[in-house]
């Protein structure tokens, strides 16, 4: 490394502690830190030390409260055009949508906490805008999965593209505008 590429480097650095942009480099590490320390955890640990409570007693639970809110919605948009058995629904022409734990929006939601866990503000603020941000979440995973049901019942070639990029970045993009809004708007509360 030269010494003009480490001055670069120096006056980069200098301008990232000026101009603010500190608390995005933190959240795009505890961000990157989460996600790779939950596919660990999830993949490699499964879920130890609480795998019985993860697999016995949460997911089931959080499997059978967003169904719940899944199949009102769909009962509104395409009545008696679907089943709901279990954590799985059926379509016609045999088509089904099955909620797998990695389905249930925990990963983001523990995005999500990690960032208000390093953002200011008191504790109390954090809590509420935190439960609020948690019906937002669960708000646009509903969504998330009505849309991937309705793909599946109409456009069935078109699932694998909306399921594995189109709505994982929307679901990104809610929890960073999440994290803004609490940085720009509530950070006093």
């Amino acid at each position: 490394m030269t010494k003009t590429t480490s001055w670069r480097f120096f006056r980069w650095g200098k301008q990232i502690r000026k101009s603010g942009m500190r608390q995005g480099i933190a959240a795009l590490i505890i961000t990157l830190c989460i996600h790779f320390f939950w596919r660990q955890w999830a993949g490699v640990w499964s879920y130890f030390p609480l795998e019985t409570f993860m697999t016995g007693q949460l997911f089931p639970a959080i499997s059978r409260y967003l169904c719940c809110h899944v199949s009102i919605v769909f009962q509104t948009l395409i009545p008696g055009r679907f089943i709901w058995l279990d954590h799985t629904f059926f379509f016609p022409d045999g088509e089904k949508i099955i909620l797998s734990s990695g389905c249930l929006g925990l990963k983001q939601l523990a995005h999500l906490l990690g960032l208000m866990v390093i953002s200011g503000g008191r504790f109390f603020g954090k809590l509420m805008y935190g439960l609020g941000a948690v019906l937002m979440l669960n708000a646009v995973n509903v969504f998330r999965i009505v849309a991937l049901g309705l793909v599946l019942l109409y456009q069935p070639h078109w699932w694998l593209f909306f399921h594995d990029f189109f709505f994982r970045f929307i679901f990104y993009v809610v929890i960073f505008l999440l994290w803004i809004i609490r940085e720009e708007d509530f950070l006093e509360y």
